[in-house]
């Protein structure tokens, strides 16, 4: 039985004020979010939602912009 739901968000455009209104609003949204996980995959026990940000994409690119500066240095 999965008692716990981990959903790792991501965006590639907002600033840190915007990343942090998103997840308040998602924490004042997850009852409702899981009234609907229920109810729409019947089940019987619906996991505790846990959302975090992930922040792969954010770094992937910081690290392609990198890349691209050392190319533009070496023409």
């Amino acid at each position: 039985m999965i008692y716990l739901l981990q959903l790792y968000i991501f965006t590639v455009l907002g600033s840190k004020r915007e990343i942090d209104d998103t997840f308040k609003g998602l924490e004042k949204a997850k009852g409702f979010i899981k009234s609907e996980l229920g109810s729409r995959m019947r089940l019987r026990i619906v996991p505790e939602l846990n959302f975090e940000y992930d922040e792969s994409i954010d770094y992937g690119n910081k690290i392609e912009r990198m890349i691209q500066d050392l190319h533009k240095k070496d023409k």
